[in-house]
């Protein structure tokens, strides 16, 4: 949830600022791109990560990747939790493992994306996305969570919900549920 205390016209009030000045001094501990960089600060002045900044860095995870001499598909676009993502597969050069190849994989996440994407997933669009998305789906993903053991569902707020939905679809048994299907993967949400 948005704190009470935000105001969407004093970047003071911003709730993530704190996120985004450690994602930023990881990106620099880390080697970060200049690029990366460069979208976290404008991110902090602006007040959010934008599709744009999010795409850019996603072109230059798969150009990183094709420099290594792997392959990548064409970029397509898909939506996680109400949040839209550009997406790409991708496949290591000939002769090199698939372990080999992960590494490197994930040090082209990291120099060029990573740390943007962990701001662009918790700013507050982001979590506006997700509540409206869950309740598009509220009455299905109740239903589902009754249905795999869930007790006192019909009473849950969003937020309470939100926590129950992971619960089932992470811990399954270990907190009282049924693992026949996740609840989430159920009602058409990508996790």
């Amino acid at each position: 949830m948005i704190a009470a205390s935000y105001d969407p016209n004093n970047p003071e009030t911003w709730p993530f600022q704190d996120q985004i000045d450690r994602a930023i001094s990881s990106a620099q501990a880390n080697k970060a791109s200049q690029a990366q960089l460069d979208a976290l600060t404008a991110a902090k002045a602006s007040g959010g990560v934008t599709e744009a900044q999010v795409r850019e860095a996603t072109e230059a995870v798969a150009q990183c990747i094709q420099d290594l001499g792997g392959t990548t598909s064409p970029m397509t676009d898909t939506t996680s939790r109400g949040l839209w993502f550009p997406n790409f597969t991708y496949a290591g050069p000939p002769g090199v493992s698939e372990d080999e190849f992960s590494r490197l994989y994930d040090d082209c996440e990291n120099k060029n994306r990573v740390y943007l994407m962990n701001v662009y997933g918790q700013q507050p669009q982001a979590q506006e996305a997700l509540v409206a998305t869950l309740q598009a789906h509220e009455q299905q993903l109740k239903s589902c969570l009754k249905e795999m053991g869930g007790h006192d569902v019909d009473d849950m707020t969003i937020n309470e919900m939100w926590e129950a939905l992971k619960d089932q679809s992470f811990g399954g048994e270990d907190y009282g549920y049924s693992r026949d299907k996740d609840c989430i993967i159920d009602a058409g949400i990508n996790w």
